[in-house]
């Protein structure tokens, strides 16, 4: 009979020690969630063609096991599924976007809010196909058309200010206009901008007074009376500033042309003028 319980006692301990055991070698680690998920640079700027450094995320808990983005990135931007990492070469240009990153395991999810932003390439040099440039007063120019490389300007600014009647075409950088007024010459600096950054060149220009054009007499072919006074023949013209006028053959007696350009007369006889100008 002692015998008997003896070895009961000894069935049940290894029964008790061997289930024990079997408990132990069974047991699977509890899968911890995602949490705190983070990227290096959560407000990214970016700039076409230019490959960007990758951006990796950090988090607490469990390790993930896949990363998705909504909406999709960028063109050229990719995000590693199996590690999150954002890498690429932005290929076009894009608008400051939220982008919502999730990363998960199999007992949970953690998500995050990246921004990235991508501009143009900046501008990276800026010409005029006329440089040094020279005008007449009074005589529209051709079309100064600016040609640069790098990224592709949004906008134009010159300082100082053009010539009286020369203006910039703030969106394409052109200069045109007929200039009014001589200038000496003077460098002005034109500025070509993207959100990308900019690029200077200085255009040197100079207005001249250029010679007058299409003279014409209010009058073109006057018939006079002897000894009575004639109505004053104003001429009018074109182009730079007449700084003298000069007539071939010589007026009739007692006719004369005036320094401001008039002609006058108190008595004259019987030619018909013919009024030529000149410059000095």
């Amino acid at each position: 009979m002692r015998s008997f319980r003896s070895a009961s006692v000894l069935v049940l301990a290894c029964g008790l020690l061997h289930g024990g055991c079997s408990s132990r070698s069974n047991s699977t680690p509890r899968l911890l969630a995602q949490s705190g998920l983070s990227y290096a640079v959560s407000a990214a700027t970016y700039t076409v063609g230019t490959a960007i450094t990758a951006d990796i995320p950090t988090a607490g808990g469990g390790a993930a096991t896949s990363y998705r983005v909504s909406p999709a990135l960028p063109p050229g931007l990719s995000l590693n599924s199996s590690t999150g990492a954002v890498s690429g070469t932005p290929t076009s240009v894009s608008a400051a976007t939220n982008y919502t990153i999730t990363a998960s395991n199999a007992a949970g999810s953690a998500t995050t809010t990246v921004s990235i932003t991508v501009n143009p390439a900046a501008p990276a040099t800026l010409a005029y196909a006329t440089n040094p440039a020279t005008y007449s007063v009074g005589a529209a120019i051709a079309a100064n058309v600016p040609t640069g490389t790098g990224g592709a300007p949004a906008s134009y600014v010159v300082v100082p200010t053009l010539p009286w009647g020369l203006s910039l075409n703030g969106a394409t950088g052109t200069i045109s206009g007929t200039p009014t007024v001589v200038t000496a010459e003077t460098a002005y600096t034109v500025t070509a901008y993207n959100a990308g950054g900019s690029a200077s060149t200085t255009l040197s220009i100079t207005v001249t007074n250029g010679g007058p054009t299409n003279l014409t007499y209010s009058n073109t072919a006057p018939t006079y009376t002897a000894q009575t006074p004639i109505p004053v023949n104003l001429p009018a013209y074109g182009g730079g500033q007449a700084a003298q006028f000069t007539v071939n053959p010589a007026l009739p007696a007692s006719l004369s042309t005036q320094p401001a350009g008039r002609s006058a007369a108190y008595r004259p006889e019987h030619r018909r003028p013919r009024i030529m100008w000149s410059l000095p």
